[in-house]
């Protein structure tokens, strides 16, 4: 008899805890597959079990760079990204969770990036955080899930599309618009992860405004 969904969340928390990761990911797939309708809980296990699955591969490559090392990073890239498509991406009922979503498809479009330079990619990463950027409007522009998308976005422009003076600007615009003064009034998680949001916003700002005024 098949699992039920309560218990390949559990397990999958379980692997999790012991840093089985990819064992964390057969068991969130088969829960998608059941139903791609994810809660917030179900939904950043899925984030966490990806992440942390081929960040480990990521890390692997930069150390040691290999054509077999670059096929896993690529491939697990390419299983999320179907993931992505054919389930959770359908099934996204909110604009939040739009985001969510087009958010990672950027990322690990862009991780591919990394890995091999495919400009197919690069487009197919772009057009995602576009989206992404496009939904979080119905966002506070203090949410950290805005925020974590013009990071990233910015990321995108700046360092691998070489863009230099738009990806400073989506990232200076997301400082600029998340008033001091709304983010004192967020809940004390919400702050917190906004706080920190925005300090890795500015530290990217700092750091490209005086790699360009070096050119």
């Amino acid at each position: 008899m098949s699992a039920t969904r309560e218990q390949l969340l559990a397990k999958a928390k379980k692997c999790g805890e012991e840093a089985k990761f990819d064992d964390m990911v057969d068991c969130i797939f088969n829960m998608i597959k059941q139903n791609p309708r994810l809660t917030l809980e179900e939904r950043d296990i899925f984030y966490i079990a990806y992440k942390n699955a081929v960040g480990q591969r990521r890390e692997i490559l930069r150390q040691a760079p290999d054509a077999a090392k670059e096929r896993e990073v690529i491939n697990l890239c390419s299983e999320v990204l179907e993931v992505l498509e054919n389930y959770l991406i359908k099934e996204a009922a909110t604009s939040d969770d739009k985001v969510f979503y087009y958010k990672i498809k950027g990322d690990y479009h862009r991780y591919i990036v990394e890995a091999n330079k495919s400009q197919a990619h690069q487009d197919k990463a772009l057009d995602s955080y576009i989206m992404a950027s496009d939904y979080a409007r119905s966002l506070p522009a203090t949410s950290p899930l805005r925020l974590n998308v013009a990071l990233n976005y910015g990321v995108l422009l700046y360092e691998i599309l070489g863009d230099r003076q738009r990806g400073l600007s989506v990232t200076k615009v997301a400082v600029e618009d998340a008033s001091p003064s709304a983010v004192e009034a967020l809940p004390e998680q919400e702050k917190k992860e906004t706080i920190f949001v925005l300090s890795l916003l500015s530290d990217n700002i700092r750091l490209w405004e005086k790699e360009m005024a070096s050119r």
